[in-house]
């Protein structure tokens, strides 16, 4: 399982992302700005099952936090362009709104 997510802003764009490998049961995290390599976690739990579940818990955590799923390579670049940057940010706002 692996899943990529993007938090964009007005003074930055991060990425969190999860994978995790079946078989070593371990759960790598990446995560930093957008245009850097990032910062490489590494999580080892008992069981396939377990590694599974706290990985799903994790990325619905980073959801409620205002991340959204996209593509891993989607944006490749620090700067957006600015049409796309706002509406991700209105796209964003409107569902953070909805969820109240």
């Amino acid at each position: 399982m692996r899943k990529y997510f993007l938090y964009l802003s007005n003074e930055f764009n991060r990425f969190w992302q999860i994978e995790v490998l079946i078989s070593s049961c371990t759960i790598s995290i990446t995560e930093g700005r957008v245009g850097t390599f990032g910062k490489v976690t590494n999580r080892v739990c008992a069981s396939e099952k377990e590694a599974l579940k706290e990985a799903v818990m994790m990325a619905y955590e980073k959801q409620r936090e205002g991340y959204f799923e996209g593509q891993e390579g989607f944006i490749k670049r620090y700067e957006l362009p600015r049409l796309l940057k706002e509406s991700l940010l209105t796209e964003r706002t409107f569902i953070v709104r909805d969820r109240k």
